[in-house]
């Protein structure tokens, strides 16, 4: 699934941060702010979610928490220092894209990727189920770097 996602990667800077801050945008909306695809189902429907009906078929399904062996593999991918992510994160597979591009960009001269690895690693502590020292200092040695070279 790397490989494929590498792939993809578009070879313009401009459309590279395009991508990235797209993909950022997404995951952040479905499990931060909302509302999420699933949750637009009561707009659509006219009707309140029952607990335990299932929900309609969307196109999205496959990359979502309703493939549970591509969602357990994403969880155990994502385990740090014995911590995990919330196993009700929504579309991991988003994120772990987020990780391939962000950790496997051949952009030289583009300190912005800086400031969105640092931005990655923030969210990643967040959606941790407690605070992984390992992770805030990624985020802060980001942070630390795009700070620098920017000045």
């Amino acid at each position: 699934m790397e490989d494929s996602i590498k792939s993809l990667a578009p070879q313009s800077p401009e459309e590279y941060v395009t991508l990235v801050d797209a993909l950022y945008e997404f995951f952040i909306r479905e499990n931060v702010v909302g509302p999420s695809v699933y949750s637009l189902y009561v707009e659509e429907e006219k009707r309140p979610l029952i607990k335990g009906e299932p929900l309609r078929e969307r196109e999205i399904d496959p990359i979502s928490t309703k493939n549970t062996h591509l969602q357990d593999l994403l969880l155990s991918h994502f385990e740090r220092e014995g911590e995990q992510m919330y196993g009700r994160t929504q579309f991991l597979v988003i994120f772990f894209a987020l990780e391939v591009l962000l950790l496997n960009a051949n952009i030289e001269d583009l300190n912005v990727l800086d400031l969105w690895k640092a931005r990655f690693y923030y969210l990643y502590d967040k959606q941790m189920t407690s605070n992984v020292a390992h992770l805030q200092d990624k985020s802060l040695d980001f942070y630390e770097k795009y700070i620098i070279l920017r000045d």
